[in-house]
């Protein structure tokens, strides 16, 4: 009975042998190591001037693409001369040619595989730098790694022997049981058996691989966030390069833009009237600009049924009086010429009278004749309306043959070079926005502020606000102001100080809290929480989280944050 359980556990064990193939692979492997970004390997260099970052594909080691930025703005360079010397034995000298974009160029250098530093030329109009490149491998892609183990085939016709003394075996002990009436016995002792034998079993499937290697990427430094330079440069992510400067500490308050008082005309219909175009020209639209002096428009005078009548009255009577006054002027002409004909009877003195009554006859029909024209003689009255100032027309409520009342408006002319911010201040601050003078004005939308000037504050206080009216005179060269645009109105106001600042645009806040992102390398950047002072024109003063020289993104923030 023992030697046929020895022989049942050597058969199993045959089998389990023949059947285990662990280690070995069923597909081709991908590389299991991948440096840089889609494999790509990239060194860089920069100056005070230029940042140069240079990369290649392990694929294809002697192609070269190459990113030139200015250091400070991280703005692509443009036309400019790039060459290299790849510090390999011998040196090897290329030059990269521009790649269609600006700030992108491309090389093709031949070198032994290997790890090299770089000397780079960078020209761009005045400014010429030499850039030291880290080592850069131009060494080859490795090839696929070879399997770990190989795998060891048995013969099937080997294991089918195998399996077929098995069963004769368990057969022949199951007859013998039954003869002996120990089938109590050899049951569990095969089950035992037949236990041992399935770690072997097992093993058949041990350690192989039926799919490919998993790909390791490349490590993500914690709280980095990583762009390519191609798309930094697609993006347009710009940088500042955050320094010292002095900084004040500001009033800030609300202020509404309005025209000036002597920039600003209204005007109304004298009378009611046909809008006409001035001969020659078209009406004066929103947005034109006009001269002093120069016609608008014209008022065709269309009175009603009452003053028609009463207008044919008073012109019939203008028209007796043009008469009256030519019969007059004519006999006074008559009478001069009768007392210069007896010159030496009438004395002198009554000639003079008979010539200047003759001039005064002459005024009354030019007079008369006026006269008849207004009320009917020359057909219906007509005025012309004038700009009172040189302006842009701020508003036109008037349309080409419109019916307008007398008093209605029909323009609004503005002077927009220089406008005015009214804003309040508090009685406190009064002493000091007289001493500063000046105040930074900004306007929603727009990323710098504008100087303003102060032009008047007000003499009344506001019994319920305790504030009085602050006048600031902003150029609008620019075209940047709209009267009844609302500002932000920063007043300077104690000693200035020297601390570090970070551009306001570089500023994100979430949750109450201040961040910015530095640029640490030409494809890192990391954000960091900084906390802020006074804010002084488009600058904030940083009084932890920043250090000096370092270069915060003004341009593209959102793009970053998106891209955690």
């Amino acid at each position: 009975m023992t030697r046929i359980l020895i022989a049942l556990f050597l058969v199993a064990a045959f089998v389990a042998d023949a059947r285990a193939h662990g280690g070995e692979d069923h597909g081709e492997p991908e590389p299991a190591v991948a440096v840089g970004a889609a494999g790509q390997r990239a060194a860089f260099g920069q100056t005070g001037q230029f940042e140069v970052l240079v990369k290649l594909d392990p694929a294809k080691p002697d192609d070269l693409r190459v990113f030139v930025a200015d250091w400070a703005t991280n703005a692509p360079v443009g036309d400019a001369t790039v060459s290299f010397e790849i510090q390999a034995s011998p040196v090897v000298t290329v030059t990269a040619e521009p790649a269609g974009a600006p700030g992108i160029y491309h090389a093709i250098a031949s070198v032994p595989p290997g790890e090299y530093p770089i000397i780079a030329t960078v020209t761009a109009g005045e400014r010429l730098d030499l850039v030291e490149i880290a080592p850069l491998d131009f060494a080859p892609a490795a090839p696929p790694a070879a399997a770990p183990h190989s795998h060891v085939e048995i013969p099937w016709k080997l294991i089918a022997i195998g399996a077929g003394g098995l069963v004769v075996l368990v057969g022949g002990a199951i007859r013998f049981a039954r003869r002996r009436r120990a089938m109590r016995q050899v049951v569990p002792t095969a089950a035992i058996l037949l236990a041992i034998s399935m770690p072997l079993i097992a093993r058949g499937h041990g350690g192989e691989d039926h799919g490919e290697v998993e790909k390791v990427e490349p490590a993500v430094r914690a709280g980095v966030t990583a762009m390519a330079k191609e798309s930094q440069f697609l993006l347009g992510v710009l940088t500042r390069v955050a320094d010292e400067r002095e900084v004040s500490a500001r009033i800030e308050t609300v202020g509404r833009v309005v025209p000036r008082i002597d920039g600003h005309a209204q005007i109304a219909a004298a009378q009611p009237g046909r809008v006409l175009a001035p001969k020659g020209r078209a009406l004066p639209f929103l947005g034109d600009r006009v001269k002093k002096g120069q016609i608008l428009l014209v008022l065709e005078q269309t009175p009603g049924a009452g003053e028609t009548g009463d207008l044919r009255s008073r012109g019939l009577e203008a028209k007796t009086a043009v008469a009256q006054a030519k019969a007059r002027r004519d006999q006074a002409k008559r009478e001069v010429e009768r007392r210069r004909a007896l010159a030496g009877v009438v004395s002198q003195k009554e000639i003079e009278q008979a010539e200047l009554d003759l001039s005064l006859s002459v005024r009354d029909v030019e007079l008369a004749e006026q006269q008849a024209k207004l009320f009917g003689g020359g057909g219906l009255q007509r005025i012309t309306v004038t700009s009172p100032i040189d302006g842009v027309i701020a508003e036109a409520e008037v349309s080409l043959g419109e019916q307008v009342t007398a008093d209605q408006k029909l323009y609004t002319i503005i002077e927009p070079s220089t406008l005015w911010v009214e804003a309040d201040v508090f009685e406190s601050d009064i002493a000091r926005v007289e001493e500063a003078g000046t105040a930074d004005i900004r306007l929603d939308g727009r990323p710098s502020a504008f100087p303003g000037r102060l032009f008047r504050l007000g003499q009344l206080v506001d019994p319920t606000t305790r504030t009085v009216k602050a006048i600031f005179a902003v150029d609008n060269a620019s075209g940047a102001f709209r009267p009844g645009m609302f500002a932000t109105v920063a007043i300077g106001a104690g000693k200035p100080r020297e601390s570090l600042v970070a551009a306001d645009a570089a500023v994100i806040e979430e949750g109450g809290r201040r961040f910015v992102f530095v640029h640490v390398t030409p494809e890192e950047f990391v954000r960091r929480e900084v906390v802020l002072g006074e804010r002084d024109g488009d600058d904030w003063a940083v009084s932890a989280g920043l250090e000096p020289g370092e270069r915060t993104v003004t341009q593209g923030t959102y793009q970053l944050r998106t891209a955690r």
